[in-house]
């Protein structure tokens, strides 16, 4: 019996070092796929886009050079031509913007910059906590996802609306101030407008009625205050934008349908089904179990659907009900991750805009399959988070102890 009970002993102690070497091994892999490879492949993006200088290119063309215009006394919108449109940094976001861009062109530029980048990185930062995700590997795997930092090396003003989703989310039950944030948000990026049919759908009209009232304002005032410049010709410049400079350059299912072989408006016609197949779905599950998220899910996929320019960077987004269902690191963190792969798979394809006379290139479009990845990842995100339960197995990477037991 001694020596069957020894045996038995040695055995234990033999598998409880192996369970102890293995979460060792997977929190060392945490340690370099959250914390390590984030900070590496950073460092290489930021030298890339210096290099080739494009980087802060949004930052300059959205944020500096507008709010420079307007505090030297002119219209910060282009000429709603194409000319105007291709090969130079142009600015097309409704004016609410400007009450950002002119302090920090108060700045010099390389200053502006960096305050803007910590901006950048801060918001995302506080968005997550004011969702509930305090497990710091969560962060990393944010922070070091391709979409973030495509937004932090351009200086692109979406990663922003991590934080401002964030507060939409965490207001929802305040009837004034969560319509007054879901108005603002919507007057400074027109793609989050299903925001106000989540506040429709989930029977918050009042919030909905107080948030277009704040849009509204907002827009008119500070368009007053620039004298109403670019106002006439506005609808006029977002058609050019969206159908002939960045549109065909979107990851988009519309430029997905033309790269499978649609022709005419089928794909045109294809996105905006798909968009309001989305927005139908939230209204659905806003009537189950968690419809509040469920269908917050929804219109943030939406958005994104329906909106005729989508970059990369849009896609940050995804953060938000990513938090939302999974608050600790969970396999579906790895979603974001795997933007990593779109911006490895090989090809794009040139675009020249059509109508242009000097022939000029507009850009680059993404390949078929960087569209098809990208557009599989946002439909997976969806599908995950508009579940009725949250994600309830988080990843055990943490460094291996074993519980003395009652006896010791």
């Amino acid at each position: 019996m001694g020596t069957l009970a020894g045996a038995s002993m040695r055995g234990d102690a033999a598998l409880s070092r192996r369970g102890t070497r293995a979460r060792a091994l997977r929190s060392s892999l945490a340690i370099w796929a959250c914390a390590f490879w984030p900070l590496i492949a950073a460092a290489v993006l930021f030298r890339f886009a210096i290099a080739n200088h494009f980087f802060g290119y949004d930052f300059q063309a959205t944020i500096y050079d507008p709010g420079r215009a307007v505090i030297e006394g002119h219209s910060p919108y282009p000429s709603p031509t194409l000319a105007a449109l291709i090969g130079r940094p142009t600015f097309v976001y409704p004016p609410l913007i400007l009450w950002l861009d002119v302090p920090i062109a108060l700045l010099p530029l390389a200053a502006a910059q960096a305050v803007w980048a910590v901006l950048l990185v801060a918001a995302v930062a506080a968005g997550l906590w004011l969702l509930g995700v305090h497990d710091w590997r969560c962060y990393g795997l944010a922070l070091g996802s391709v979409p973030v930092l495509d937004g932090l090396v351009m200086g692109n003003v979406t990663i922003l609306f991590v934080l401002g989703l964030a507060l939409a989310w965490r207001l929802r039950d305040r009837r004034v101030a969560g319509g007054v944030v879901v108005g603002l948000l919507v007057g400074l990026k027109l793609l989050l407008w299903p925001l106000f049919v989540w506040l429709l759908v989930t029977r918050r009209v009042r919030s909905a009625a107080a948030g277009g009232a704040a849009a509204a304002v907002a827009a008119l005032a500070t368009w007053a205050l620039i004298g109403f410049d670019g106002l006439a010709d506005y609808t006029k410049l977002l058609h050019i934008v969206s159908s002939k400079t960045a549109g065909p350059r979107a990851f988009s299912i519309s430029q997905l349908a033309e790269a499978l072989g649609a022709h005419g408006s089928a794909g045109a016609l294809l996105q905006r089904a798909c968009g309001v197949a989305l927005l139908g779905v939230a209204f659905v599950v806003a009537r189950g179990e968690h419809g509040d998220r469920r269908s917050f899910s929804g219109v943030v996929a939406a958005a994104l659907v329906i909106s005729p320019v989508v970059w990369l960077h849009y896609f940050a987004l995804l953060l938000v009900p990513i938090a939302l269902a999974a608050p600790r690191l969970s396999r579906l963190w790895a979603l974001p991750a795997l933007f990593w792969i779109v911006i490895w798979l090989p090809g794009h394809a040139v675009f020249v805009a059509s109508g242009d006379q000097a022939g000029a290139q507009v850009g680059i479009a993404p390949s078929l399959g960087r569209l098809l990845l990208a557009i599989a990842l946002l439909a997976a995100t969806f599908v995950v988070t508009a579940m009725p339960h949250r994600v309830s197995r988080p990843l055990d990477l943490r460094p291996g102890w074993t519980r003395p037991s009652a006896s010791g």
